[in-house]
């Protein structure tokens, strides 16, 4: 199960074939400089990549494709596994017919990192400690 804009898919009565496609690793991007003369090359590092994954949605109440529609469409909030992150939904939704079922084959597009649904912020007199596995910039939040 997962919400999109605050709805959660049990609500909108809808299934996605392999979820796991959600938590993909995002890539990293770089550029790469060589040198005639030198083993190797140079790499600099230009931060993550969004992710883009192929998704198949399965409706279960074919009364609700309208509603569907409208929900996976543009930006917003993305809810999964007590984590989140903003997702995107851009590309045209063509519901197809497979038996008593709707199939909406889309892309899937999220920002690279995922944040605690529940995290809370603490004070910092000192040092920042990241609690991932991935380094990444702290989030500050500044307080008069």
């Amino acid at each position: 199960m997962f919400k999109f804009k605050g709805i959660s898919s049990t609500d909108m009565q809808v299934v996605i074939e392999e979820e796991e496609h959600f938590i993909a690793r995002a890539s990293q991007r770089y550029e790469v400089t060589e040198i005639e003369g030198k083993d190797g090359a140079i790499f600099y590092e230009l931060g993550y990549a969004y992710v883009e994954r192929p998704i198949y949605v399965q409706c279960l109440n074919i009364n609700k494709i309208d509603d569907i529609l409208a929900w996976l469409n543009g930006e917003g909030e993305f809810e999964y596994k007590g984590r989140k992150t903003t997702a995107r939904f851009y590309s045209q939704l063509e519901p197809q017919r497979n038996a008593c079922i709707r199939i909406i084959d889309t892309t899937f597009i999220r920002d690279p990192f995922w944040f605690k649904i529940d995290d809370d912020y603490i004070e910092i007199t000192d040092n920042i400690t990241n609690e991932g596995n991935i380094e990444s910039r702290p989030i500050l939040k500044l307080e008069k």
